[in-house]
């Protein structure tokens, strides 16, 4: 008698007749302990699968919770805001410039005088702090109410 396995058999559409010693070594016996394990490890799939679906479903539902809590407008309001900062910050360069300009003219103005150009590198480090210093007041406090309403 000759023991046909799985893999050597030519008609696929018909179980083995004998479980092979392999399967045998490994507690196998009959083609039904061969049904048993597949059922069982089918069984584990789908509660696996189960499990997974419920935990996407829950965080699905509080995924769309939170998009639900979060105002329509609130990307719009972000922008007026951003927009309204860069538009001060322009103007706070636009201001540092022309200081800028003020300086080199007294410069030229006063080229010898050794007060003239301390007063101009003061006068530009002080006109630098205080305008980033404007636009940092007034952009931070802004900026982080925005956060704490969005959020």
């Amino acid at each position: 008698m000759t023991i046909h396995t799985i893999f050597d058999r030519k008609d696929q559409s018909k179980p083995p007749a004998v479980v092979p010693p392999s399967e045998r070594r490994r507690g196998i016996h009959t083609l039904r302990d061969f049904e048993k394990i597949d059922r069982e490890k089918a069984e584990k799939a789908n509660a696996s699968a189960k499990a997974t679906m419920e935990q996407f479903s829950k965080a699905l539902s509080d995924a769309r919770e939170t998009l639900a809590s979060i105002p329509a407008d609130a990307h719009l309001k972000m922008q007026e805001e951003l927009r309204m900062y860069y538009e001060e910050h322009q103007k706070t360069q636009e201001s540092i410039r022309r200081s800028e300009k003020v300086l080199a003219q007294f410069e030229e103005d006063n080229n010898s005088s050794v007060f003239s150009m301390i007063y101009s590198g003061f006068s530009s480090c002080f006109s630098f702090v205080f305008s980033s210093f404007s636009f940092f007041v007034s952009f931070v406090p802004r900026f982080f109410s925005f956060l704490r309403r969005w959020i």
